[in-house]
């Protein structure tokens, strides 16, 4: 009997943790999935090569990248991301930044920086 109470209480335990993690992690990053935020962002700031890294494609896209590499800041690297895909900054309100390419197609993009990285979420 004292078997099956600890496997119960063990069980809830993981439940709660993970119930709060994904809520956390959403939170901070809007990525759902926590081990994925962790993941990324690890990786934007350790790997030296890596400026940017796409964390989540659906339900919308979010990427992280570097907060600043070799005297580009993260606006930079976001401008420069975004000329590669034919698109021209066209409009900036607080933290959402409206880019245009030749088309008319319009992209708008919140993004936050801190110390150790920047935060691109599609809307």
């Amino acid at each position: 009997m004292k078997k099956k109470i600890k496997i119960i209480v063990c069980i809830i335990i993981l439940l709660v943790t993970s119930f709060f993690s994904v809520i956390i992690s959403a939170n901070l990053t809007g990525v759902l999935n926590p081990i994925s935020s962790i993941y990324n962002v690890s990786k934007v700031i350790l790997d030296k090569d890596e400026m940017y890294v796409v964390a989540q494609n659906k339900p919308w896209k979010i990427m992280f990248s570097k907060a600043y590499k070799d005297g580009k800041s993260a606006q930079d690297i976001l401008d420069e991301f975004m000329k590669n895909d034919g698109y021209e900054i066209y409009d900036r309100m607080g933290s959402i930044i409206t880019y245009k390419n030749e088309s008319g197609n319009e992209r708008r993009i919140h993004f936050t920086v801190n110390k150790y990285y920047s935060l691109w979420e599609w809307i």
